[in-house]
This record gives C-alpha cells, structure tokens and sequence, in this order.
C-alpha cells in the first residue's frame, strides 16, 4: 500500500475506490485508522454500515451511520444493499454472515464488490471482486483521508435515504420498548402499593410488629 504521501493529487486507485455503501469491520484497528476512515466517509457523504459486533468502528449517531450487516440484519438495509452500484468492504470477510446467508450478492459478479483486507488469501475467497486491495488498514484508511474528497457525490441522495430509514427503525424500536413495557410498569405500580407497609425477611412478607415500649 502506498504511503498517503504518494496518493495525494493523483488520479489513481483511492479515487477509484468511492462507493454507494460502505462496511466497516474487522479487527486490528487503531485509534487513528478508526479516525481517519471515519473522516474519509464523512468527507464524501458516503452511507457506512458495520458488521457483525463490529459496533464500536463507528458513530451509530452520525446521519452517515445506515446500521449493521449481521446476524438479524434489519430487512430495510439488507434489501438497500442489494440495491446498491457498488459495494465495498474494508477490514472484514464477506463470508455467511455479511452476505446474509451468500443472499446479498449473486456470484456472476452483478454488484461490483471492492474488498480491502489485509489477507490476500481471504480476497476473492467466496465473491470475486472487482477490485482487491490487500493493505494494512490503519496505512489504507490513511490514504484515503488524504485524498481530496468528491465534490457534491451523486450519491448524497442515496445516504440521505438510508439514514431516514435507519432513524424509522430506531423510533419504531423504541416505540415497541414503551409498548411492552408500559403495561408491566402499571401493574408493578399497583403490586407495589399492596406491600410497601411490609417488610421482606429471608424472603418472605411479614408484617413488622408494631413496637410497644413497656410499662414496666
């Protein structure tokens, strides 16, 4: 991997590189790597998904977050990702998780995946991409924060729509929290006010005797 020093201004591979959706995943991560990928991906307004407990690589508040490609992957996403003109994987394998069960892409290469990863032996190991990099990820996502960003990306639009449904999801999840719980609360409520005059000893209810001091 070249260094970023020998990336910028070029007309080279990381521009080539610009995709509709992005994964982040995998591990051997640094603080800086982590940073920098996410500047790239903010820089060019790009929609970035993670994979499977790979939460932590980056901000599930940022409007450019689109949500996880793992086990119970929301239908939304998964459906958007097969969708999408360009599909590109930076530090993870796509292999039975990523893919949904080998549902997200065809094999005939219909969706032209770019697949960064450190391994060589792990590129093109189940899909044949269009574009394999093999690179260290810190050195990879320090090139491409180096690289001048896209100016006004086509595919804006795109993220834009990605996040509103990721935010319809959240609200929808939060929605169902309040639903289920809401009617449990009521009831510890009303249970509480049946036995908040007792006291519990070894586990069960006893009233607490009331204390008469002595006439004696």
């Amino acid at each position: 991997m070249p260094s970023p020093a020998t990336r910028q201004g070029g007309t080279g591979l990381i521009y080539v590189i610009l995709l509709l959706l992005v994964l982040g995943g995998g591990a051997g991560w640094t603080p800086q790597g982590r940073a920098d990928i996410r500047d790239f991906i903010l820089a060019n307004d790009l929609p970035a998904a993670v994979s499977f407990r790979r939460m932590g690589l980056f901000d599930g508040t940022s409007p450019n977050y689109v949500g996880d490609l793992g086990v119970g992957a929301d239908a939304a996403l998964v459906k958007s990702a097969k969708e999408c003109d360009l599909f590109i994987a930076i530090g993870t394998r796509i292999g039975e998780t990523v893919s949904q069960g080998y549902t997200l892409f065809d094999m005939a290469g219909g969706t032209p995946i770019i697949h960064v990863y450190p391994d060589q032996a792990e590129i093109g190991r189940v899909y044949r991409p269009a574009l394999g990099i093999t690179a260290d990820l810190n050195a990879f996502a320090a090139a491409a924060k180096a690289a001048a960003p896209v100016a006004k990306p086509v595919w804006s639009g795109w993220r834009a729509k990605l996040a509103v449904l990721t935010r319809h999801r959240r609200s929808l999840s939060l929605c169902d929290i309040h639903r289920l719980l809401w009617p449990g609360w009521g009831f510890l409520r009303a249970a509480w006010a049946k036995v908040r005059n007792f006291r519990f000893t070894c586990g069960y209810p006893m009233r607490w005797p009331a204390r008469r001091r002595s006439r004696h």
